[in-house]
């Protein structure tokens, strides 16, 4: 065990203790240091700070669209002149393609009885005419009812006074006509395949499907 160093007047210091002053005084600056000058608070804070930017930027743009300067609402009634004119035209493409819609159905329905008039009798005539007659009731019921969802989705359009909102309805305005021209081709295939499989059936078999709506 090592001797107690002296404690007299005088006397030299104590090693241990000198080297206990040493470190003491070192850890003590060590803690007191910024943090900025320990490399891995400088890192955290480094990190914190772009977290900072980047969210207030992102904050700043989303209060902008939010709350549009003067410029920015110029800008916007300049889009909006330009939706309203994509309303209209997508609803008037929807009733030409509507009329077009039907008057190809009556050619293909023409096409298929002189193709196979041989083969057609009485019966599958007349089941032939049921299903264009369903077809073209389902297209006419279709679209209107996709003229009319148009037509809500551009007039709540019209109330929406938030940019960010508004790009949210006009990407729905796309997504209303998409869904109709998808629902009159589905309509379409269905009926062509009934008059292949029809025409292709022997003779004497009862018809495998109907035309589904």
């Amino acid at each position: 065990m090592n001797a107690a160093c002296p404690a007299e007047s005088g006397a030299l210091p104590c090693p241990g203790a000198a080297r206990s002053d040493t470190m003491t005084q070192d850890s003590t600056q060590q803690s007191m240091k910024r943090p900025e000058e320990n490399p891995v608070m400088k890192r955290v804070l480094d990190e914190t700070d772009m977290y900072y930017e980047d969210h207030r930027d992102r904050e700043r743009t989303l209060l902008q669209r939010y709350f549009p300067d003067r410029q920015q609402r110029q800008i916007e009634m300049a889009r909006h002149k330009t939706v309203k004119a994509r309303y209209e035209f997508l609803m008037k493409a929807m009733q030409i393609d509507h009329q077009a819609q039907l008057q190809g159905i009556q050619e293909m329905y023409n096409d298929f009885l002189i193709k196979g008039k041989a083969q057609i009798r009485k019966d599958r005539d007349e089941f032939f005419q049921n299903q264009l007659e369903i077809l073209m009731s389902s297209l006419t019921r279709k679209s209107q009812e996709f003229s009319e969802r148009l037509s809500t989705a551009y007039q709540e359009l019209e109330r929406i006074k938030i940019p960010i909102l508004r790009e949210r309805q006009e990407q729905l305005l796309l997504k209303v006509s998409e869904g109709y021209y998808a629902t009159a081709e589905r309509l379409m295939t269905n009926f062509r395949n009934i008059l292949n499989e029809e025409i292709d059936r022997p003779e004497g078999l009862k018809n495998s499907q109907d035309f589904e709506e």
